[in-house]
């Protein structure tokens, strides 16, 4: 889990990266740049959503039956 959430916060730096180069490069630069971008929103998306899954089944898995 604590990796997941490394993951989420570094995921941005890329993120920002990608925006100044698909502002400032031009072509085919920039169109790498917002492919970048794309994979970086769907990465981030990715590793919330595997975040909220695993604590659901932990909270799942301490409560009392």
């Amino acid at each position: 889990m604590y990796t997941y959430r490394w993951v989420s916060l570094v995921v941005w730096l890329y993120f920002i990266e990608g925006v100044v180069r698909a502002w400032g490069d031009k072509a085919p630069g920039n169109y790498l740049a917002m492919v970048e971008v794309a994979l970086c929103m769907l990465l981030f998306v990715a590793v919330v959503l595997h975040i909220r899954v695993r604590q659901r089944y932990a909270k799942a898995a301490l409560a009392p039956s």
